[in-house]
């Protein structure tokens, strides 16, 4: 097992500022290979051109060896309009690495 070198806080907002970027690669990259959402395909990157995501905060509210779940809260721009969102997303240990699974 790897050492884990981004806390699961982290490894979201990587995911939303590559997805910002329009970084397909790194965005699944840091998806779980079990994820029940699979790959983010070309065409879902393509649909979040002009959609710009800020990670406002993140909370770590359960942590155990290989899964933790973040509360997120995220404000999504598009069209001049914006609307703020909370979830809490879920994340699984691979390889070392947090990924997210959920």
């Amino acid at each position: 097992m790897g050492v884990l070198n981004d806390s699961p806080g982290e490894v979201v907002e990587k995911f939303y500022q590559a997805a910002n970027d329009g970084d397909r690669a790194t965005v699944n990259d840091l998806l779980h290979s079990d994820s029940p959402s699979g790959e983010i395909s070309e065409e879902e990157m393509s649909n979040l051109e002009d959609t710009e995501m800020t990670v406002e905060e993140t909370e770590v509210v359960d942590e155990t060896d290989s899964i933790a779940e973040v509360r997120t809260e995220i404000t999504m721009e598009q069209d001049g309009e914006s609307t703020t969102n909370e979830m809490t997303i879920e994340l699984r240990t691979e390889d070392g690495d947090w990924k997210i699974y959920e």
